[in-house]
């Protein structure tokens, strides 16, 4: 009996050593399976030797609110569109790895996640949700913030640039330079699109992918673009966002349209565009950007004002320690004034940002000048913008600091 006792007691140390050795296990695949946005980029070393870590987030829409917040006006039924499309897809993702690709992370235990992630095996298991991009067609006017929220997505998905001064899973495309292609140009221009997205996705699975103009170029190329993501030999995209941009239907939008209002007028836009395109792609995720009310342009006047204020601070450091200061007034004609110039009016929001970085930083820039050559020391009088007595045009003049409390 006494052997038959000491064979079970080393059978039990021997199965409570596996149990705390697969435990430790886990408990590390855990810790490396959480910190994604840790994982380690061949590319992003070799442009930045001194970041090796990859600037991804874990999560792209973690802080996107807050930089909409700061730095867009209106389009509300863009930006709920985005954020709901965005949460989804990085949901599905995290799940993807953390619950259905564990398998396989185990089996390439002890290597990194970052091997984990490129063997085939793995990637399999995380394209298992998939294997087409998350798509959106951004639609709308001139100066609207289709190009601007596309880089928000970018700034909010990566954290950091790299020494190309480019964040490194943002992939930007202006279509523009296609638009003389002939026919026998596709083929060619879709080889060298297919190799720059095949690379992009290689460096970084789970890239933005930007496309802008798309109504700009031939039909047929538009095809070819699209059979790249979505053809019968079409490139495993899931782990990406990809997003178009045109101003299909521009001149049917309005302010104040519901989501499926501005839809429709955007697909009748497409259909009569694009007749032997892949539509239903195009026309699967459309997310409108409708022109901008006065509200909204005003908005996107104090947004630049203090984007100004930043600038001229950083312009005159060591000389000018003021502030550059406005009332409510002076937003609300500098909207009304974009809206009715015709040399702004067709830009929307850019035309705001034209005249303001233009009109109003030369005004500020005079007293600036000015205030600094009769200055001994640091000047830490405010620069004011005031609209005339007479209701307009708009004026800057010093605004002396008289107690030390007011600056």
């Amino acid at each position: 009996v006494k052997p038959e006792l000491e064979d079970l007691a080393n059978h039990g140390a021997m199965t409570g050593w596996f149990v705390k050795r697969t435990g430790l296990l886990l408990l590390l695949l855990c810790a490396q399976a959480y910190a994604l946005n840790q994982s380690f980029c061949p590319a992003w070393k070799l442009l930045s030797p001194v970041q090796a870590k990859c600037p991804l987030f874990r999560n792209g829409t973690s802080n996107l609110e807050a930089i909409i917040e700061q730095e867009l006006a209106g389009q509300e039924l863009a930006t709920r569109a985005i954020r709901k499309a965005l949460a989804k897809m990085f949901r599905e993702y995290d799940e993807a790895v953390l619950n259905v690709g564990v398998k396989e992370m185990v089996m390439a235990f002890p290597y990194s996640l970052d091997i984990m992630l490129t063997n085939p095996i793995a990637q399999k298991t995380v394209g298992d949700i998939g294997t087409k991009p998350l798509f959106m067609h951004f639609s709308g006017p001139t100066g609207v913030g289709k190009s601007l929220c596309t880089d928000i997505i970018a700034r909010a998905m990566f954290s950091g640039v790299n020494a190309e001064h480019r964040r490194c899973g943002h992939l930007y495309i202006m279509l523009t330079e296609f638009a003389a292609a002939t026919d026998r140009d596709f083929p060619e221009i879709q080889k060298k699109l297919n190799a720059t997205i095949v690379s992009q996705l290689h460096h970084c699975p789970r890239s933005l992918l930007v496309f802008d103009e798309i109504q700009n170029i031939p039909e047929d190329l538009l095809d070819a673009l699209l059979e790249i993501f979505y053809g019968r030999n079409s490139i495993v995209a899931s782990q990406a966002v990809l997003i178009m941009v045109s101003d299909l239907g521009h001149n049917k939008l309005a302010p104040g349209m519901t989501r499926p209002e501005a839809t429709q007028a955007i697909q009748a836009a497409a259909e009569k565009s694009f007749l032997r395109v892949n539509k239903h792609v195009l026309l699967d995720n459309i997310v409108p950007f409708l022109p901008l009310a006065r509200e909204d342009l005003q908005q996107v006047a104090e947004l630049e004002l203090r984007k100004l204020q930043r600038s001229l601070a950083k312009e005159y450091l060591g000389l000018w320690n003021g502030k550059l200061t406005w009332k409510k007034q002076v937003t609300e004609w500098i909207a009304g004034s974009c809206m009715t110039d015709g040399t702004y009016a067709a830009d929307g929001g850019r035309g705001v940002r034209t005249y303001i970085n233009h009109h109003v930083f030369a005004l500020a820039e005079q007293e600036l000048l000015s205030e600094c050559a009769k200055e001994s020391g640091l000047s830490y009088n405010n620069v004011d913008l005031r609209l005339h007595a007479s209701g307009g045009p708009l004026i800057a003049f010093i605004d002396t600091v008289v107690g030390h409390d007011e600056f």
